[in-house]
């Protein structure tokens, strides 16, 4: 996983896995990134964590809060999985609110 030094925030989103994939082996990977999330609140200083979906489950796991089964899991099937680089348009990293959190 990428050093936080690299990084003012970071953003977990959302994914088709499950944090409960990771206690029967299936996503051995969320177990490293439960990992890299500890190191990350446990840190003096380093970047903000926002999560999405899954990520608000993983961040969630990671600092021993409780994650629920849905009940209504493969309702949903269309899933894109993948990293994407994000980019901010001039006119985000001039909004108020990015400022004052920078």
């Amino acid at each position: 996983l990428p050093d936080p030094a690299d990084f003012d925030g970071i953003l977990v989103s959302g994914s088709h896995w499950n944090v409960k994939d990771a206690a029967d082996g299936t996503a051995p990977w969320i177990v490293s990134l439960m990992g890299y999330i500890k190191a990350l609140d446990a840190a003096a200083s380093g970047p903000q964590l926002v999560g999405v979906c899954f990520g608000c489950q993983v961040i969630a796991a990671a600092l021993g809060g409780r994650v629920e089964k849905n009940p209504h899991k493969g309702v949903f099937s269309s899933f894109l999985f993948g990293v994407e680089r994000l980019v901010p348009t001039p006119a985000f990293a001039a909004h108020p609110l990015v400022i004052a959190a920078a």
